[in-house]
């Protein structure tokens, strides 16, 4: 197992997408990657590290925030971010 990942794999490990991980990347939330070329890489210690003290690794299966892992709340039901209500 290589100590670094390519774009695919960091975005697989996160469980989100390569344009998320990009994302994430901009705004500071993960480290800048490594260049080689034109190929970026992402240590997989740093990224891991990062992520845990921002708050957004709960578990060790990789999954970000507890909407990922599909968590019920206590009554039962799964959690939906705020916004606009849902049409019927």
């Amino acid at each position: 197992m290589s100590p670094y990942l390519t774009r695919e794999e960091a975005a697989d490990l996160l469980r989100v997408s390569v344009r998320t991980l990009t994302n994430y990347a901009q705004r500071n939330v993960i480290p800048a990657p490594r260049r080689l070329g034109r190929k970026a890489l992402w240590s997989r210690v740093e990224l891991v590290a990062a992520l845990k003290a921002s708050g957004r690794v709960p578990a060790q299966s990789g999954a970000v925030g507890s909407q990922a892992t599909g968590e019920a709340t206590e009554s039962g039901a799964k959690r939906r971010r705020p916004g606009r209500p849902r049409l019927r």
